[in-house]
């Protein structure tokens, strides 16, 4: 493996690594919380239809019967 011998392209490869580095280890986190944020959304949204089925909304009737 060759080595920067300029500082500047030092830094630039450090920094590189630093982000691959970074996105490697929080990466994962992330993606379990995604994974976990749909799926407790998607069992509210089934409970909520489920909910709605067995109490559908009773609108109130306004037709006018003095015309």
């Amino acid at each position: 493996m060759k080595y920067p011998k300029d500082p500047l392209d030092a830094t630039i490869v450090a920094f590189l690594w630093a982000d691959w580095f970074a996105k490697k280890c929080l990466w994962l986190p992330y993606h379990l919380y995604e994974k976990y944020d749909y799926w407790s959304h998607n069992k509210k949204v089934a409970a909520d239809a489920k909910a709605a089925e067995e109490n559908p909304t009773v609108l109130p009737d306004i037709t006018n019967d003095n015309t």
